[in-house]
């Protein structure tokens, strides 16, 4: 968590998703206007057009060619994101790559792009079985998604975590869907402080800010 000059607090979570690749990490803005985003059966690549003090900034593309290219256009700012689901996977011979990513704002949803349903892989080349799909889902309760990290290379996305702006400072909630998948993870925020045993990660951007109270993570 990040405390900024004007008493705004920043959070950072995640990533969800493999450690290969490269890391990437576009900061904290003052929302989020448009995501351009590549795909075919898995998440080739995202790109994000950012709100600084009435300026489109545009941030690199994270990635690479898809099949089908998809741009979304949020009507900032009474439209913002609020949250964001997908899954990835991992076998011996599929790589842990981003399969598939829904976003929603406070008014409609977009996608989901990529793979609608996890593909069937082999755990590894001695076992058929299927292997683990890891379900995420970020979802941001009365606060502002401002800025996006993770993991890509030159072909895939393998990694993505939020940035947010904490609007209200309340009591932070986990509520776990029943009908949650077993291998899934669920963060649902309305705060500036949460769990005691998670790590604090500072935001990119603020620096005379400093790093203090506590961190809200996935849930296991």
């Amino acid at each position: 968590m990040n405390i900024g000059q004007t008493g705004e607090t920043f959070i950072r979570i995640g990533p969800q998703g493999d450690d290969r690749g490269d890391e990437w990490d576009d900061g904290c803005f003052d929302g989020v206007r448009e995501i351009l985003i590549w795909h075919g059966d898995k998440i080739n690549a995202i790109q994000f057009v950012d709100d600084r003090d009435g300026t489109s900034v545009l941030s690199d593309k994270h990635g690479g060619n898809g099949t089908n290219f998809d741009h979304i256009q949020l009507n900032y700012p009474s439209e913002y994101l609020t949250e964001i689901n997908g899954f990835w996977g991992d076998s011996y011979y599929l790589p842990s790559v981003i399969e598939s990513l829904k976003f929603s704002s406070n008014r409609r949803s977009f996608g989901p792009f990529g793979r609608s349903e996890p593909s069937k892989r082999p755990a590894s080349m001695y076992d058929s079985r299927e292997s683990a799909v890891n379900h995420f889902h970020f979802k941001v309760m009365d606060n502002k998604l401002c800025g996006f990290f993770g993991r890509s290379d030159a072909n895939y996305l393998y990694a993505i975590g939020i940035h947010f702006r904490a609007l209200q400072k309340t009591a932070l909630k986990f509520p776990r869907p029943a009908s949650a998948p077993p291998n899934s993870s669920t963060v649902v925020t309305n705060v500036s402080t949460g769990n005691p045993n998670a790590v604090p990660r500072p935001c990119a951007t603020s620096p005379s800010s400093s790093t203090t109270g506590t961190f809200a993570s996935a849930v296991p």
